[in-house]
């Protein structure tokens, strides 16, 4: 279905898509350009490709959106501060974090090794499996 200009649905849904991907990476590099300034020694865990690291990346989008939620209410933007970023902050620059395999200075998964890591996928249960009820 065409509106008057031409477009489509689907062109409008591209449209929107682009622009929530766009507001996403322009807050990924002003946050961490003015909230992750590190000292010249400092050897954090981090990655310059950070969206190559799905973990990450969707942490990254969840605490986004909850910034994009807080930040009208100065109450909301402390406690996003408390519980939102600093958690995820720890999680993402920690030794056991979705970067452990990427150097700050050598790049995206510089220390990977064929045996390091296993992907926990787990298996779909049979159809007659019942989710249990709490």
């Amino acid at each position: 279905m065409e509106d008057t200009e031409g477009q489509t649905a689907a062109d409008e849904v591209d449209i929107i898509r682009a622009q929530f991907r766009e507001s996403f990476l322009e807050w990924v590099q002003a946050h961490f350009a003015t909230v992750e300034v590190l000292a010249p020694d400092a050897k954090p865990r981090w990655c310059a490709t950070w969206w190559e690291h799905p973990e990450a990346t969707t942490r990254l989008k969840a605490v986004w959106l909850t910034y994009e939620d807080a930040r009208s209410d100065p109450t909301a933007l402390s406690n996003w501060w408390l519980h939102q970023w600093d958690p995820t902050r720890a999680f993402l620059f920690a030794d056991k974090g979705p970067f452990r395999r990427c150097d700050i200075e050598h790049g995206h998964l510089w220390q990977k090794r064929q045996d390091d890591d296993i992907d926990a996928r787990p298996a779909r249960p049979p159809e007659d499996w019942l989710l249990p009820l709490l």
